[in-house]
């Protein structure tokens, strides 16, 4: 198959950036703290980031990156539907807005089955109760990577922090977490995670496990 030149992708990124950003600014649900334009803008960063160092050792072609960044685009337009599971929907956005911007087939495939690998799942330890991504296609491991870089970062804490607020927003009936009781639940979620490509373990590995220490000192774990 001969690849399309590039121009082409960027054409399509472009127009389908601009209906993006209006969706996720006039549709979102109040009470995202966490998933709001600022998170879907920091993960195009960084899907681009991984994606251009792994098609310099040769691991994705340039067309493999254009479409992680389509997939990186729309990973959270499913927010705009529904908070819970809300993967399907933005995958089936995506296919829906791509395919009229002119989009194969074949692409649409693997940008929504990316998206469909953002979804959190049950982590295989019992012991740690918790959930984690297994994405299953070569782009999908990216794309997970990109979504949760902020777990190897030093800006850890505060997204947490945002996240805390998104959980006790939506369901006020809810049982609201306090701070400490976020990070008893981050915990698990922190030990259980695992990069899927090694751009991202090279980039983010180093200073999670930072935060892993500093969430065990600030749990009083640390002996």
């Amino acid at each position: 198959m001969i690849e399309p030149a590039p121009i082409h992708y960027d054409r399509i990124y472009r127009f389908a950036e601009g209906r993006v950003r209006g969706e996720l600014k006039t549709k979102l649900p109040t009470g995202l703290y966490y998933h709001r334009p600022f998170h879907t803008r920091d993960v195009v960063r960084v899907a681009e980031r991984i994606g251009e160092m792994a098609r310099k050792r040769g691991a994705l072609t340039e067309r493999e990156v254009w479409l992680l960044k389509l997939a990186a685009l729309y990973h959270d337009v499913g927010f705009t539907h529904q908070v819970k599971e809300n993967e399907p929907f933005g995958a089936q956005c995506a296919v829906g807005e791509l395919g009229q911007l002119g989009l194969s087939s074949e692409d649409l495939e693997l940008v929504a089955a990316a998206i469909l690998d953002t979804a959190l799942v049950r982590h295989p330890r019992p012991d740690l109760e918790t959930y984690h991504q297994a994405p299953q296609t070569k782009l999908g491991k990216y794309l997970c990577d990109a979504d949760l870089a902020t777990l190897g970062r030093k800006d850890f804490f505060k997204t947490n922090e945002w996240y805390r607020r998104e959980h006790n927003h939506p369901l006020p009936t809810q049982e609201h977490l306090s701070e400490e009781e976020n990070l008893r639940r981050v915990h698990p979620f922190l030990l259980g995670h695992r990069w899927h490509t090694r751009e991202a373990e090279s980039l983010f590995e180093e200073t999670k496990k930072q935060n892993i220490r500093e969430l065990r000192r600030r749990l009083g774990l640390l002996v």
